[in-house]
């Protein structure tokens, strides 16, 4: 069944080129671009590109509004790139443009009909003349239908139609409408609010819906008979983030995507297990970051969670011999060694092979602070969040810490936390905090033995050792002993990790800090929360209540 994905618009007067950007996603897609001008007998439409890549022309679809000089014309490119890219509409002469793109889903990119209208109302036909359409269809058929119109009023969407955009070009507006068939037979009907004097100019264009297969799989006799038969995984991020990899001999373009060759590669059979199949499979490959594809940092930093793998046979010489598709994974477990790196994906029936239920504790089973379970109103996790900078970091007492800037929270409240980087290497990235203790830089003592990471203040500034058994070198006097911390911090928070950050944490960088709890009910009871009537966070705990054996012995027994 076809469907939206999604549109955008924009427009311009008396200019040679309009551009917008427009995001394609799904599969099966088809891009269509219409174009509104009021040429004046002038200008023309020379062609319109997506990422660089020229649309063509839809068959029929140039038309005329003869009373105001509107034309009208659509462009179409089946399965465009995936992401955002630029339409681009260039014109030979300076003209006044209304540029609407529309993408699709579940289409084979053919076109089944062109449909066009126009009239002009008077007076006594205050409608600008209405229209009908009636035409063949089948279900699953997509109708895309555009709409200008000369005019200060809103047009009526016909039945089954919605208004996606309204854009103006001088006195000329125009707009778009999608209507996904459902039936064999649809009429379409196209209308307006009763504007006297309002003509109109209606276009559409109904696509096929796209193949759909079921029952066995079949491969293409392309791909059944070819010798550069290969095998290639689509990785989609839930970022939105994809990479292409396979074990061809050479990177090759399938769906807009390309796809480079990974060295050494290795994938297991699939397995399944008896009863409802749960496929399953490992992919080994050598470890080498530098081919920045999937790499090592990324996977440890979480930007792989919740990721699918698509697995499919391609011909790497002649893609457009189609794919067979054998299966699609999500990433279960990832472990590497100093020259490997191993992933573990599970089938999707493996979703509901997961073990559900709750665990008899004390503690709360919440996943996450201030998730849904533990804040319905998702309000404390924000305030009881701060942004904090990085003042230095390095390893004091065999812990990796990092200490920051922006806190006046007392020891420990960071601790069992975690935190969130907003810039810098690891930005959009999280590490969990161990411990959280509070520095307050004191005078400097020429007699005081500084060790590496201790702060002091000298001469209005702040200062932090370099060195261990730092005594009686002056900081600002002694290079290398002592460096600079920039903004003078009254008190800074040393944040040690359980977990710490993939990348490299620099000087600068801002990161969120957010409260740990470590999920105790008198923990739950000290957390604000307005929107409960204990102003705590007390009725949303989700530890459960376990007697002391002595409780347990003495309940029942005979006295």
């Amino acid at each position: 069944m076809a469907s939206l994905d999604s549109s955008a618009t924009a427009q311009t007067s008396g200019a040679t080129s309009l551009t917008w950007e427009h995001t394609c996603s799904g599969t099966s897609r088809t891009l269509l671009v219409n174009v509104f001008y009021a040429d004046w007998h002038t200008g023309t439409i020379s062609g319109v590109t997506y990422g660089g890549v020229a649309l063509s022309v839809v068959p029929g679809s140039t038309n005329s509004f003869s009373y105001n000089n509107l034309e009208s014309i659509q462009y179409y490119l089946p399965n465009p790139p995936l992401g955002a890219h630029a339409v681009v509409v260039n014109a030979n002469y300076g003209v006044g443009i209304i540029g609407i793109s529309v993408s699709l889903n579940g289409t084979n990119g053919s076109i089944r009909n062109v449909l066009y209208d126009a009239e002009y109302g008077n007076s006594a036909d205050p409608s600008g003349g209405g229209g009908a359409y009636q035409f063949a269809a089948q279900a699953g058929d997509a109708l895309v239908t555009f709409l200008a119109y000369n005019g200060s009023g809103t047009p009526t969407p016909g039945v089954g139609q919605t208004l996606i955009t309204e854009n103006a070009i001088g006195t000329s507006y125009g707009a778009a409408s999608s209507y996904m068939v459902a039936a064999s037979t649809v009429e379409l009907v196209y209308s307006f609010l009763g504007i006297p004097g309002t003509g109109y100019i209606a276009t559409g264009v109904l696509f096929e819906a796209g193949v759909q297969i079921s029952g066995i799989r079949k491969c293409p006799p392309g791909l059944l008979t070819s010798p550069t038969r290969c095998s290639a995984v689509l990785i989609q991020r839930a970022d939105g983030l994809q990479f292409g990899l396979s074990d061809a001999t050479v990177p090759f373009i399938y769906d807009g995507l390309t796809y480079q060759v990974v060295q050494g590669a290795d994938a297991s059979n699939v397995h399944q297990e008896s009863g409802t199949p749960v496929g399953d499979m490992e992919v080994r490959t050598i470890l080498n970051d530098a081919l920045d594809y999937v790499t090592s940092t990324d996977v440890r930093g979480t930007r792989y969670n919740n990721s699918w793998w698509t697995l499919f046979l391609i011909d790497y010489m002649n893609p457009g011999n189609g794919i067979m598709i054998m299966g699609k994974y999500r990433l279960s477990k990832y472990s590497n060694t100093d020259s490997s790196q191993k992933f573990q994906l599970k089938g999707l029936l493996s979703i509901l092979s997961q073990a559900t239920g709750r665990t008899y504790s004390a503690n709360c089973d919440v996943m996450r602070f201030g998730d849904k379970r533990c804040d319905p109103g998702r309000t404390i996790r924000a305030s009881m969040s701060i942004s904090c900078t990085v003042l230095s970091c390095g390893v004091v007492d065999g812990l990796f810490t990092v200490d920051f800037s922006g806190s006046t929270k007392p020891a420990g409240y960071f601790s069992f936390g975690d935190a969130t980087f907003t810039s810098g290497a690891n930005n959009g990235l999280e590490a969990q905090i161990k411990t959280h203790s509070v520095l307050t830089p004191a005078a400097w003592s020429g007699v005081a033995t500084y060790g590496l990471g201790d702060y002091s203040t000298y001469g209005g500034d702040t200062w932090i050792s370099l060195r261990t058994g730092n005594t009686g070198n002056a900081p600002g006097v002694l290079a290398g002993w002592w460096q600079m911390v920039t903004g003078n911090p009254a008190t800074v928070a040393r944040i040690g990790w359980r977990t710490p950050a993939p990348y490299s944490v620099s000087v600068g960088d801002v990161a969120t800090l957010c409260f740990g709890c470590d999920r105790r009910k008198a923990t739950c009871q000290d957390v604000p929360n307005t929107e409960n009537p204990s102003s705590t966070n007390i009725e949303n705990f989700h530890g459960f209540y376990l007697p002391s054996p002595d409780q347990i012995l003495t309940v029942g027994r005979l006295m």
